[in-house]
């Protein structure tokens, strides 16, 4: 599937979108959170993370969100919420 530096880079693709999901949303998305599909982009050092995760105590279901996030610089530059 990956080769190893892809499995370090989509291991901390997933690492940098799931705190920025806890950051913004606190631990209830720290609990709930749940990595679908990790992809390398097109751009370079760049990786879709596809999640989900409860963002309060008031949704009934796990929000949908893609993720484009850059492993060298750690900046997410895309956030598209599915559903």
């Amino acid at each position: 599937m990956f080769k190893m530096n892809e499995q370090l880079d989509a291991a901390k693709a997933a690492s940098l979108v799931k705190q920025q999901a806890i950051n913004l949303h606190g631990n209830l998305a720290n609990f709930s959170f749940k990595l679908l599909k990790v992809e390398q982009n097109d751009k370079k050092d760049v990786w879709k993370v596809d999640c989900e995760f409860l963002a309060s105590s008031a949704d009934a279901a796990p929000n949908h969100y893609i993720y484009k996030v850059n492993v060298s610089t750690g900046a997410v530059e895309d956030i598209q919420k599915l559903g």
